[in-house]
């Protein structure tokens, strides 16, 4: 390596001088020509034969190398540790300091140290989701960029509906293994895998409107408890003790999709048609609104003083809504002959994320601000039969992950990622023979 670097300086060093030599070594040769030149004159030697000398010291100089006189140049580190230009991606100066070897960046979306999910601890960056592409619903882990994508439940009933805790250490989800059905918790590599509560008569958060909620604490878990031809009601346990009081009785009543408040001190959820809310110790329970068309989609704001879902408007269309807990009003931010549905409050409150029919009958995903203005269409789905729900944002509100159903078309779902700035559409779980739903990012 030292052979070809000097021989690349040999074949170097006449073009950088003839042409465009640095400040150092300008001075350099000027010094050197003085000490030659300079004696000549005063021995009377004439320029013809100084210029025939210096003549052929630059031909020896181009054939065999500088001379001693000139001072012997090494390779510095900076010569050896080349670069490709073509392939090389700076790292902003100001993060690095001078690397041995540089590494391409990081796809955007991933940590910069991406722990297999079996070394991490907490779920940084981490989504669940379920999966059957191994003969039957799992829970299942990944990045958010789709990579690491690693099984953690393996048993002959289903794992579904897998919930991070807030703290991203725990993975709550239900499951119809064994005897009974249940409420499980997990650690993030799949370890340690605990009943908190089942019965072998009731079924816990089965169904289509199934649904769990922790705490903001991660102390506790609000889950529906489903009886067959009795209604659900929605019950409370915590997760260490393991004690349990149920939030609401109401006999031959269903109940779904209970959801905890950001504070942690109300909890809102459907019975039937209309929209409640109540103390999270089964206190002072108010109907906020009525006629709500479908009972899985609600989204408190990050401030917990307003719930978006989506109901029936004055045309009878479904559209979304937003309640408003401090002054009670009720506020219709869409209005149009097409379905609006699953609206989703962006980390940052800016936005609300929602899925509307409005564009030629598409599914599509739009975005706009929380008074209903400033909608825009983010998505480009081109099958009318594609079916769009469980919208997620991601940490930086710059990415909408969500769920995409081809019901008639005999395609089943997968998970994608939507960029609300540039519109790309990427494939997250990439799995098209089999099903993945259900996602849950954890997003500190």
């Amino acid at each position: 390596m030292a052979y070809l670097c000097k021989r690349s300086i040999k074949r170097n060093w006449l073009p950088k001088v003839d042409t465009k030599p640095t400040k150092t070594k300008k001075t350099v040769v000027l010094k050197e020509a003085k000490k030659v030149v300079k004696p000549v004159d005063r021995k009377g030697f004439n320029k013809n034969i100084a210029l025939i000398f210096t003549f052929i010291v630059l031909v020896f100089a181009a054939i065999f190398g500088l001379p001693p006189l000139f001072g012997k140049l090494e390779p510095t580190a900076t010569v050896t540790n080349t670069v490709d230009l073509k392939t090389f991606t700076p790292i902003p100066a100001s993060k690095t300091k001078t690397p041995t070897a540089i590494a391409p960046l990081l796809p955007e979306f991933t940590p910069a140290v991406s722990p297999s999910p079996i070394a991490s601890s907490k779920g940084s960056g981490k989504m669940a989701f379920v999966s059957n592409r191994d003969g039957n619903d799992e829970i299942y882990v990944m990045n958010s960029d789709g990579s690491d994508q690693t099984r953690l439940t393996q048993n002959p009933g289903r794992d579904f509906f897998p919930k991070w805790s807030p703290d991203g250490t725990k993975i709550s989800f239900l499951s119809e293994r064994g005897e009974g059905n249940g409420l499980y918790i997990m650690n993030i590599d799949g370890s340690n895998q605990k009943l908190l509560t089942s019965s072998t008569s009731e079924k816990i958060g089965l169904g289509d409107f199934s649904w769990l909620s922790w705490s903001p604490d991660g102390k506790k878990i609000v889950f529906v408890n489903y009886a067959s031809n009795k209604g659900s009601d929605l019950s409370i346990i915590s997760v260490d003790e393991l004690n349990q009081f149920k939030l609401t009785d109401t006999p031959n009543i269903d109940e779904f999709t209970p959801s905890w408040s950001p504070n942690g001190l109300k909890i809102a959820f459907f019975r039937e048609q209309g929209l409640f809310v109540i103390d999270s110790d089964g206190s002072n329970e108010v109907e906020i609104a009525k006629n709500t068309s479908w009972r899985n989609s609600l989204s408190w704001s990050p401030d917990g003083s307003k719930i978006a879902f989506w109901g029936s408007g004055s045309l009878l269309y479904d559209e979304i809504f937003i309640a408003d807990l401090k002054s009670s009003d009720m506020t219709q931010l869409t209005e149009n002959n097409n379905k609006d549905m699953y609206p989703v409050w962006s980390p940052d409150g800016t936005k609300i994320a929602f899925v509307s029919s409005r564009y030629q009958g598409l599914n599509e995903i739009f975005i706009m601000k929380p008074d209903g203005n400033n909608v825009q269409k983010i998505s480009n789905i081109t099958d009318r039969l594609e079916y769009l729900s469980d919208l997620l944002w991601s940490s930086d509100n710059s990415k909408i992950i969500f769920v995409q159903n081809n019901f008639l078309g005999g395609f089943p779902p997968e998970i994608f990622r939507v960029d609300i700035n540039a519109g790309d559409i990427i494939t997250l779980s990439n799995n098209y023979s089999s099903s993945d739903y259900s996602p849950d990012l954890f997003l500190k």
